[in-house]
């Protein structure tokens, strides 16, 4: 699976939990996370990154989402995040506790 396909499925999953966004309000890969935080509810956004984490069998760091007013994770770089977590082979896996952002 490509980034461009997850970015593709992350922006659709963003467009359901955020009903009735207007027009002004496009999501894209280039997107800054905050911005989406913004529209969404805290409940939804929970349901988002559990959604991720359940679709593609990986944990996001914590860090990483913790953090997101400061690091300017956009659409585009959690899914390029998702995609390294998510496709790299299973020796090759750090182990939650060997996560390094």
């Amino acid at each position: 699976m490509s980034k461009l396909t997850i970015v593709k499925e992350m922006i659709e999953l963003i467009g359901q939990k955020a009903n009735g966004l207007p027009e002004s309000a496009e999501i894209h890969a280039e997107t800054p996370l905050r911005e989406v935080w913004l529209m969404l509810e805290s409940v939804q956004i929970v349901e988002l990154i559990v959604q991720l984490e359940t679709h593609y069998g990986i944990s996001l760091p914590d860090e990483l989402l913790g953090h997101i007013d400061h690091n300017g994770l956009t659409v585009a770089k959690l899914a390029e995040t998702i995609e390294r977590e998510a496709f790299a082979p299973l020796t090759s896996r750090p182990r939650p506790e060997e996560r390094n952002l």
